[in-house]
């Protein structure tokens, strides 16, 4: 028998996603598997939305390639925030995780992971469930 799908225990995700459909996906798979969801369209509306509920965002799932306010940029933004909070970026674009200084390499920052694109939903409710657990170590 195949191991169920990792569940969430109501912890609040923000997607950040500029492809509407990957937005979608993802909020219907994290909510069907016991997380709450509150999405944006790009960096720019992430920043500020995360601003207004950063006592609630458990964990950001953002792309690297947005308009606007691109991830790297973003995750640096979230990152001064509130530096425990927990992050995967995810990018179809190999090599995309290194921004073009060594210094703004996300790589660097303490709690974020990679989830190359495409990835399955396995793939990524394991990827949420790999850094809830790490956040709780």
């Amino acid at each position: 028998m195949d191991n169920p799908l990792p569940r969430g225990q109501n912890q609040l995700v923000l997607v950040v996603d500029d492809e509407e459909a990957i937005r979608a996906v993802a909020t219907d798979v994290l909510a069907r598997h016991g997380y709450r969801v509150v999405v944006a369209e790009n960096g720019e509306a992430a920043a500020a939305l995360f601003s207004a509920h950063a006592e609630q965002i458990e964990l950001v799932l953002t792309d690297l390639d947005m308009p606007v306010m691109d991830g790297h940029r973003f995750v640096r933004v979230i990152k001064q925030m509130n530096p425990d909070l927990r992050v995967i970026v995810s990018t179809g674009r190999p090599g995309a995780r290194l921004a073009p200084s060594a210094a703004a390499s996300l790589e660097k920052l303490p709690g974020v992971a990679f989830l190359d694109k495409p990835y399955t939903i396995s793939q990524m409710l394991h990827a949420v469930r790999a850094q809830f657990s790490a956040a709780a170590t």
